[in-house]
């Protein structure tokens, strides 16, 4: 499950002033509230509107957001959600409902509530990524579930488990439970999107002459690609379709190849002569 950009959430754009932010909130908050709005939805919406204000009402989290989207640099934005008394609790909102519902808002304590939602983390190896894993979450109330991680995962991305948080208010539904995946990274691997960046070792020789070149990646496979004669060093190989799975569909990314110039530590009498033979050919 990934989140909507918060500033579509709230309809502004990028270049939105702190009035027109609130502007927006204001008009959401007080449509999608729960004591106003009973329809399904309401309540998980109102909580998107309230974590998508937090952020970009804060400077310095706005600034964070428009950088490095919603990871963040250090774990992230929204871990688990919004209840109604963080967001009641949090500076700034008090003031804005007091202002839409004319100062004399107030909860109605016997309302049933939904429960409080959590968070946990949740390591995977590139690997485990690549190529999905079944994990065992337990809940709030103690409660397992086995649950399967899709292949392609993203680092940093939510899984939500309905029902898995704590428990509900005077009648109200449980609260849900969110995982949140973290990848960890592979030696001589990079991610970026669905794609795969790695480097090989090439023979120099190889680079003239040409050569069928094998190699294992992370996740065991074998990857094969005939190099042309007279292939550039450091020049790059596209390999399409062995990247990561995109999520819910067939498509899968590209695997691209950096072609290092492996040399020879030390060159005998015969494979200098041959050298020099060479460059009076070539």
């Amino acid at each position: 499950m990934s989140k909507r950009d918060y500033y579509e959430v709230l309809g502004v754009s990028k270049t939105a002033d702190a009035t027109e932010l609130k502007k927006a909130y204001r008009k959401l908050a007080k449509q999608y509230h729960p004591d106003v709005n009973k329809d399904a939805g309401a309540e998980d919406k109102f909580k998107e509107i309230n974590e998508a204000y937090e952020v970009l009402s804060d400077p310095q989290k706005k600034a964070s957001y428009d950088r490095f989207g919603h990871n963040g640099p250090q774990g992230g934005f929204g871990g688990g959600g919004f209840s109604f008394e963080d967001v009641m609790g949090q500076s700034g909102f008090g003031s804005i409902f007091e202002e839409m519902f004319g100062g004399g808002f107030r909860r109605d304590p016997n309302a049933p509530r939904k429960g409080d939602d959590y968070s946990q983390q949740y390591v995977l190896t590139l690997k485990e990524a690549f190529e999905g894993k079944e994990i065992t979450v337990t809940g709030v109330d103690g409660t397992s579930k086995t649950i399967d991680v899709p292949a392609g995962v993203r680092n940093g991305m939510d899984l939500r488990l309905k029902g898995l948080g704590g428990p509900g208010h005077n009648g109200g539904p449980t609260g849900d439970l969110y995982i949140k995946i973290l990848i960890q990274g592979e030696k001589d691997y990079e991610r970026q999107g669905h794609d795969v960046f790695t480097k090989v070792d090439i023979d120099y020789i190889d680079f003239l002459s040409g050569a069928e070149v094998n190699f294992t990646m992370f996740n065991g496979e074998k990857v094969s690609f005939d190099l042309p004669p007279l292939s550039k060093p450091a020049s790059t190989i596209r390999i399409k379709g062995k990247g990561f799975v995109v999520m819910n569909s067939n498509h899968r990314g590209d695997l691209y190849i950096q072609l290092n110039p492996k040399m020879p530590k030390k060159l005998s009498k015969k494979a200098k002569k041959a050298i020099d033979e060479l460059k009076k050919e070539v």
